[in-house]
């Protein structure tokens, strides 16, 4: 299993070499604000038009969110209310703080009042805490948006001298739901997606087609590729592997559970009697996938070599690494 060890060490050094290369302000000042940046297309959940779920409690409420006009750096929602005291807005800002890696939101009240939050986001939850802005630091404010679906969960909770999070009012706990029209459609479900890259399903040095199924939430997926000799007399050749991944919900991110049969290890220095084997294996992994079709892959698993000499490692670990296109239907 000497080259498969050789093999997922390269994986990982061009993982890490690309999230140095990328880091967010290596090229900040020559990237255009219309190219996405991974962590502002967090703030894309917010898109949309959004009205309160039940709205015969209190006063009926919409909120218009977009991207900031010719950029995807900031979301701008605007939220308009109505209840039989009149007619009241306010705007709230979504923003991405590069010097310490949180999520900002400034809301602006039509009385004047400004707001400021800072936070970060989970799989699909945010926490903002609202900055303070007076001597009484012991009282905290903060905002908790869970992200099911097509619904976005509002809870504001308070906490005084460090005692527990409670809620400040029952009317600080609702949700809203998108509303759907003509102009925001129901998103594109994935149908094929196209990589090349490096690892054990790519056929090691290769590229791999992946179909998938129903609501795109399974695929099946083929690669091809080919594995040349690290040293002379190693073993190489064209190598192939297929398998089956299952995915989390999400539109543009995306984790999976994969399986798949594929060559996990070569011979090495057997120069006339080389051997490639083959053999299960599984590996959790993360895609993302952009509206305009660029799509990432990286996964990690471990492997179980089949037709192992005496001596020789039978569990070994798999990695892949890809880039590619995803073409949505």
């Amino acid at each position: 299993m000497r080259v498969l060890n050789r093999l997922t060490r390269c994986i990982i050094t061009a993982v890490v070499f690309q999230c140095v290369s990328v880091h967010p302000g290596a090229a900040q000042g020559s990237r255009s604000p219309n190219t996405p940046s991974l962590p502002h297309e967090r703030l894309a959940v917010f898109e949309g038009t959004w009205t309160l779920a039940d709205s015969q409690s209190g006063p009926a409420s919409r909120d218009s969110c977009a991207w900031l006009a010719e950029g995807r750096r900031h979301m701008i929602c605007r939220r308009r209310s109505e209840s039989p005291r009149g007619a009241s807005e306010q705007m709230m800002i979504y923003s991405y703080r590069r010097s310490d890696s949180m999520y900002t939101v400034t809301v602006l009240l039509a009385g004047g009042q400004i707001w400021r939050y800072a936070g970060r986001a989970g799989a699909d939850s945010w926490e903002f805490l609202l900055e303070p802005t007076g001597s009484d630091v012991q009282q905290r404010l903060r905002q908790v948006v869970r992200v099911v679906g097509d619904t976005l969960h509002f809870r504001e909770e308070g906490s005084g001298n460090g005692g527990p999070w409670l809620l400040t009012a029952p009317t600080e706990d609702y949700k809203s739901v998108k509303a759907r029209t003509a102009a925001d459609p129901l998103p594109k479900q994935r149908v094929v997606t196209a990589t090349v890259g490096i690892g054990n399903a790519m056929g090691w040095f290769g590229g791999q087609a992946e179909k998938y199924l129903g609501a795109g939430t399974v695929s099946l997926f083929g690669g091809l590729g080919y594995t040349p000799p690290i040293d002379a007399g190693d073993a190489h050749g064209v190598t192939a592997a297929v398998g089956m991944r299952a995915y989390t919900s999400g539109f543009r991110h995306r984790g999976f559970a994969e399986v798949s049969f594929s060559q996990l290890a070569v011979e090495a220095a057997c120069f006339a009697d080389c051997r490639r084997l083959y053999g299960p294996g599984f590996q959790v992994g993360y895609q993302y996938a952009a509206r305009g079709g660029f799509t990432l892959l990286v996964s990690l698993g471990v492997g179980y070599a089949l037709g192992t000499r005496d001596g020789q490692q039978k569990v070994g670990e798999l990695a892949g690494l890809g880039v590619g296109y995803t073409w949505r239907r």
